[in-house]
């Protein structure tokens, strides 16, 4: 806590020292480092923070020197980092999803799916997995049911478009540092992973995934024609940057305004 945008879990670690390393000829050289823990999901739906392993630096082949990129990339688990805005707007999600079933008895428990995030990081801080439970009140004993916001209904009900095409469609975005944007525009073809514009959900999807340490979080939004080689979950792989009709480059908050403003 203390970051005016995100919180987080973090570990005091010996991190590899590269400056060293080059100097000695010897990647066996470390520094203390606060580094973002990552968590692990359990097969009964709780979590576990994962401790570190041991962290070396890596060889950059041709060379004498060393790198750590991608140590930490490559690191099993979940990053146990939130911006406050994702976090904020589960939070919203579940105010509607109750009052909702304040007033519908037929409420479907996918609408209180989105709130898991809040719910991994109450367990990661406390450090257990508690149970969440939420009681649907029971209509059948009342005569009749009550209406919260009586005058809302002359003013009718809003049209939803649940088909057809979205201003979305055919849109999908990266989320990295701007170094590695750079690559993935670059002229050498790069292999990444995105998310599938219409289906991201940022209550659930980890947009710090590609991020090193202490990199600041950058975005980018592009639109194709082509289709990515594997699509999953709304995500996108791709074993190259596709011919793009456009795109843009987005900072965090940029990203977040966007779909908090589509809520």
């Amino acid at each position: 806590i203390g970051d005016v945008r995100t919180i987080a879990i973090k570990a005091k670690v010996k991190f590899p020292n590269v400056y060293k390393a080059r100097e000695s000829r010897n990647r066996d050289q470390y520094m203390y480092k606060w580094l973002n823990m990552r968590y692990d999901l359990l097969s009964n739906g709780g979590v576990k923070l994962l401790p570190f392993p041991n962290l070396r630096a890596r060889a950059i082949p041709g060379t004498r020197n060393y790198t750590t990129r991608g140590i930490m990339a490559d690191l099993p688990g979940e990053i146990v980092k939130f911006s406050y805005c994702q976090l904020a707007s589960t939070i919203l999600d579940l105010g509607r999803a109750w009052l909702k079933m304040l007033v519908d008895p037929n409420v479907s428990p996918l609408e209180f799916d989105k709130i898991r995030l809040v719910i991994r990081l109450v367990n990661l801080i406390r450090n257990r997995n508690t149970p969440f439970e939420l009681i649907k009140p029971d209509y059948t004993k009342q005569s009749s049911q009550r209406v919260l916001f009586p005058d809302m209904s002359a003013k009718g009900t809003e049209s939803i478009r649940l088909n057809g095409e979205d201003r979305f469609d055919n849109v999908y975005i990266y989320c990295g540092s701007l170094e590695s944007i750079n690559e993935i525009l670059g002229p050498n073809s790069v292999s990444m992973s995105t998310f599938v514009t219409p289906l991201f959900d940022k209550s659930t999807h980890n947009i710090y995934g590609n991020l090193e340490e202490d990199e600041d979080l950058y975005v980018l939004l592009f639109e194709t024609e082509e289709s990515p080689e594997v699509q999953y979950g709304g995500i996108a792989e791709w074993s190259q940057f596709p011919n793009v009709t456009e795109y843009d480059i987005l900072t965090e908050d940029d990203l977040l305004d966007l779909f908090t403003s589509d809520d």
